[in-house]
């Protein structure tokens, strides 16, 4: 009985001794990890790459914005368009551009004008009341151009990242006129 466990305890300690077939088992174990590792690292980093590019389309467009003295319903349909192109988004997006005024009097900001494209509703002084941590300090009857942005991503690769939306705040100060005007009949 000895021998036949001396014979099977040898068997065992040789198993163990061997190298051959380790490279297979290990790769047959981390390569499914490492697949999926490099999908993962793919996928956030081109949501982060969207996210900023989202960022930089809105800042654009908010500068191209706070450089006119009046705009016009053609103007933000071309702001949109813009902003399309720059994010390259095969999904719907979405652009609201509203003038907002302080009065420090009465210590309350006022929508002078909002416009709209795509699923954003139009912004009112009611709604600016409730938002206001979001807009800067500002003197009396200064105006700021407030820019939001919004825009679908899917993920190219299903590894736990559900869709979403970006969406983008700026303001900007009008840059060569107290403020930018609404004149809907200019060409």
């Amino acid at each position: 009985m000895t021998s036949y466990l001396k014979a099977a305890q040898a068997r065992l300690m040789e198993f163990a001794q061997r190298e051959d077939g380790n490279v297979t088992l290990e790769f047959v174990i981390v390569c499914p990890l490492m697949f999926w590792t490099h999908l993962a690292m793919y996928t956030y980093f081109d949501a982060f790459r969207e996210q900023t590019i989202n960022q930089k389309a809105a800042f654009t467009v908010a500068d191209l914005i706070s450089r006119q003295a009046a705009v016009n319903a053609a103007f933000i349909d071309g702001s949109h368009a813009a902003f399309d192109t720059l994010v390259r988004s095969n999904s719907d997006t979405s652009i609201r551009v509203t003038s907002v005024e302080y009065d420090q009097d009465e210590d309350e900001y006022t929508v002078l004008w909002s416009q709209a494209r795509g699923d954003f509703p139009t912004l009112t002084s009611d709604d600016l009341q409730n938002g206001q941590n979001y807009l800067p300090v500002m003197y009396d009857t200064a105006t700021v151009i407030v820019v939001e942005t919004a825009s679908e991503f899917v993920p190219a690769f299903n590894i736990g990242l559900s869709p979403r939306t970006f969406t983008n705040f700026t303001f900007t100060r009008p840059r060569y006129s107290p403020k930018v005007e609404w004149e809907p009949n200019i060409s």
